[in-house]
C-alpha cells in the first residue's frame, strides 16, 4: 500500500541506484547535475509518500515543497549545493512554469512543481494499490528535465548560464 512500509521504497531507490550519491564526485554536488536532481527527487517522493495518512499531511507536505523551492530558487542559500545564475525565479522559476504548464509565480515556481509532481504520483495510484516504481519513471523524468533546464514541454528555451 503506498505510505506504509519502507521496503517498498526501496525497490524504488534502487532505481536509482545507478545514481548513488557515493558515486558523485568529492567536490560540492551541483544543482545543474543530472544525478544529483534525479536522487533528490527521488528522495523528495519517499519522504512525501512517506507522509501520507498523518493528520498534517498537506502542512508537511508543502513545508518539503518550500524546502525544494528555497533550494532550487536560491532563496536560501545552500552550504551543500553548488547553484548558479539558472537557480533564480527569472531563470529556472520563469522556464518550469512553461515547461510543465503551470500558472503561477516565478518565485514559487518549483513549490508548485513538486506539489504538481506529488499530484501526478497520487493520480498514478488508487488508495490501496502496491507500489509500483516504474509507473512514477516518466514523471520524475519530466520534473528532473524541467529542473535542469531540458524539458521537451517549454518551446521557450531561456539561456543557462551555468
Amino acid at each position: 500500500m503506498l505510505g506504509q512500509g519502507i521496503d517498498l521504497f526501496n525497490i524504488f531507490l534502487s532505481l536509482g541506484d545507478h545514481m548513488d550519491k557515493a558515486k558523485l564526485p568529492d567536490a560540492q554536488p551541483s544543482l545543474g547535475d543530472f544525478v544529483v536532481v534525479d536522487r533528490l527527487i527521488r528522495d523528495f517522493t519517499v519522504e512525501t509518500l512517506g507522509l501520507l495518512g498523518h493528520q498534517d499531511f498537506m502542512a508537511r507536505l508543502d513545508f518539503e515543497c518550500r524546502r525544494m523551492n528555497s533550494l532550487f530558487l536560491g532563496i536560501i542559500p545552500s552550504d551543500q549545493y553548488l547553484t548558479g545564475p539558472w537557480n533564480a525565479p527569472d531563470q529556472l522559476g520563469e522556464y518550469i512554469l512553461k515547461a510543465l504548464v503551470i500558472n503561477g509565480k516565478t518565485r514559487l515556481a518549483v513549490r508548485d512543481a513538486f506539489m504538481w509532481f506529488f499530484d501526478k504520483v497520487l493520480d498514478t495510484y488508487e488508495p490501496g494499490d502496491k507500489f509500483e516504481p516504474t509507473l512514477i519513471q516518466p514523471l520524475i523524468d519530466e520534473l528532473r528535465d524541467a529542473l535542469l533546464g531540458e524539458s521537451k514541454g517549454s518551446q521557450d528555451h531561456l539561456v543557462r548560464a551555468d
